[in-house]
């Protein structure tokens, strides 16, 4: 079992190391990138606006963090905060339609590498690694919240 986990780190360590290295975003920061997609999400959904608290717990990252990367954001004018009208305490975040495209851009761009992958790879091998890494993922998750 030790020698499986030792592989389960050597290859998580690479795969990040090629995704960070190779900067596949490469004018945002991973987070910056994270914030705009599930902004974008939402925007395609129509669903409501969401606030920072909500950001923060999809990215699960701290306050402090997540307000470093909206302040980017908001600097470069690629989101902004919007008061509740009903709520003042509540502070909502969207994107900027005028710059929506510094996000747009970087997510063509990865898609497109992500087609070459499925090309590479086949559609039915993608579908199992979709199907893996989310059950990998959930459950890492519930690992983590019971060791918490």
């Amino acid at each position: 079992m030790e020698h499986l986990s030792e592989e389960l780190i050597d290859i998580w360590l690479r795969m990040s190391g090629v995704l960070r290295n190779n900067r596949l975003i490469s004018s945002m920061t991973f987070n910056e990138i994270f914030v705009c997609n599930i902004l974008y999400q939402q925007k395609k959904a129509s669903t409501s606006l969401l606030t920072a608290t909500e950001i923060c717990q999809k990215m699960k990252l701290l306050k402090s963090q997540m307000n470093k990367v909206l302040n980017s954001l908001e600097k470069n004018e690629i989101i902004r905060r919007v008061r509740s009208e009903k709520d003042k305490r509540k502070v909502y975040l969207e994107l900027i339609d005028d710059n929506l495209h510094f996000y747009l851009d970087e997510h063509e761009r990865v898609l497109s590498m992500l087609s070459q992958l499925i090309e590479c790879l086949g559609v039915d091998k993608v579908k199992q690694v979709i199907s893996l890494m989310t059950e990998v993922t959930d459950t890492m998750e519930t690992i983590l919240d019971q060791n918490g």
